[in-house]
């Protein structure tokens, strides 16, 4: 399994302190920001446009199949995305 490097805790003092990190997932801020502003667009390409809820839906669908593979919390898992202009 690969490691990754932890922050120096000098660092995370900092980050803690100046609020840049708040104890959050991104699932939690997702499903914060979805419980605010459901009807609000997320995301917005050429071929898709996603409310906070319709995001919402998609990302638990995803955890879904990712934990019948197998994965449980803590693993390490990498989403590899392409450069698209």
């Amino acid at each position: 399994m690969l490691e990754f490097p932890k922050h120096k805790a000098r660092d995370a003092r900092q980050y803690s302190r100046n609020r840049w990190w708040l104890g959050l997932t991104l699932g939690d801020i997702l499903d914060r920001t979805a419980d605010v502003f459901p009807n609000k667009e997320a995301l917005v390409d050429d071929r898709v446009r996603l409310t906070y809820y319709e995001l919402r839906n998609k990302v638990d669908h995803l955890a879904m199949g990712l934990m019948n593979l197998g994965i449980e919390k803590g693993d390490t898992v990498l989403l590899q995305l392409p450069n698209w202009a």
